[in-house]
């Protein structure tokens, strides 16, 4: 039900990131049991999805402005500048070409390749927790990720179906080989013990 869920999810908050919908769904498919609910609680949930969304931008957002108000501290704090940029005291007042200014734009060149690295860092990690959630739900081991990259919310489901093939294939072709069974689903739809067999090959 839960995948369902996700699928109705997506259509209706088209451009929402992977994570938020997740979370959605994982509170819908508490109370959600039948798919004739379905349709009277998707349409209820957007306030919900906006205030998932709100909250996760804001905590990328606080990240991201404590990590530049450190930096920036920490670089007035080395060369003597106030809060305008402006030196508190200048024992050079006629800096020659090559000198202080120049060692000044290079450090602060350095700072901003730094602020840029931390947000990239952070978008970086949650795409990496929304692919390794989807592959739980999918029951795939995530050392599959090993080896890929995801660099935007419109990649996560285009890496995914690679990783399923990919899964699928080494899967066939272990059943083949006799290095795990091929034991049946149960009534339930439950994997079997192949995908645990799987994924103890994969991390080992």
């Amino acid at each position: 039900m839960k995948e369902k869920i996700q699928q109705l999810l997506r259509a209706k908050f088209s451009g929402t990131p992977t994570i938020v919908i997740d979370r959605v769904a994982d509170h819908l498919s508490q109370t959600v049991t039948e798919e004739s609910q379905l349709e009277t609680a998707i349409a209820g949930v957007e306030p919900l999805v906006t205030s998932f969304a709100t909250i996760l931008q804001s905590e990328t957002d606080r990240r991201v402005t404590d990590a530049q108000k450190k930096a920036l501290e920490a670089f007035r704090a080395k060369h003597g500048l106030d809060e305008n940029g402006k030196p508190i005291q200048n024992p050079n007042p006629n800096p020659t070409p090559g000198g202080g200014d120049d060692k000044l734009a290079k450090e602060l060149e350095e700072m901003r390749k730094r602020l840029d690295g931390y947000e990239a860092k952070e978008k970086a990690g949650m795409l990496h927790n929304s692919l390794k959630s989807k592959l739980a739900e999918k029951k795939i081991p995530d050392t599959f990720i090993k080896g890929r990259t995801v660099e935007s919310e419109e990649q996560i489901d285009a890496v995914l179906a690679e990783i399923e093939a990919d899964y699928t294939s080494v899967k066939q072709h272990l059943i083949n080989e006799g290095v795990v069974g091929d034991a049946p689903r149960n009534p339930i739809g439950n994997p079997s013990n192949v995908d645990a067999d799987i994924a103890s090959w994969a991390k080992s």
